[in-house]
């Protein structure tokens, strides 16, 4: 019963008031003009756009290493997403991202700021990966040692080299 509820509790934390401090953090930055049509790379002050990347990450991590940890890795992914739909929903939008920087182009700020996020991303489900290791791959099946996570070390490496090759090509 107590496995029931937190499978709903932590997800809905996550979306409900943990999703919503992250999304704080993202949201409070300014652009140099005074828009709230920022990314944390583009925004005023690069040490607090830095500070808001790195926190939304941090706190997604944690999220979702408990609840890896209490339900099982697929939630931990979950629950981390939520997170960081958040921390997303509350930066600005590309058009108005670009009206607003119309003398200089930020799209190299913004291909290194998705470059960052894609490696912060990999970090997090490999810290959500070993948090729930020894959970079933699929919901409800019984736990074995052969497979003790959904995401193998081989998964993770192919990821982070289709990360760094779509960063290098945004990057040219």
């Amino acid at each position: 019963m107590l496995k029931a509820v937190l499978r709903w509790a932590i997800p809905l934390i996550a979306l409900l008031i943990i999703g919503p401090a992250a999304g704080w953090l993202t949201g409070s930055l300014r652009s140099p003009t005074g828009s709230e049509q920022t990314t944390p790379l583009l925004a005023a002050s690069l040490g607090a756009g830095a500070v808001a990347l790195v926190g939304c990450f941090v706190i997604a991590a944690v999220t979702g290493a408990v609840a890896a940890a209490i339900i099982g890795p697929l939630y931990g992914l979950f629950s981390a997403g939520l997170v960081l739909a958040w921390a997303t929903g509350q930066t600005g939008t590309i058009d108005l991202i670009l009206r607003d920087a119309a003398p200089a182009s930020p799209l190299m700020k913004l291909a290194l700021e998705g470059a960052l996020c894609a490696v912060f991303g990999v970090g997090v489900a490999w810290v959500i990966q070993q948090a729930g290791t020894g959970y079933p791959a699929t919901p409800g099946a019984a736990a074995h040692t052969t497979h003790q996570s959904p995401l193998a070390p081989t998964s993770l490496v192919a990821i982070a080299m289709a990360t760094a090759v779509a960063a290098l090509i945004a990057l040219i």
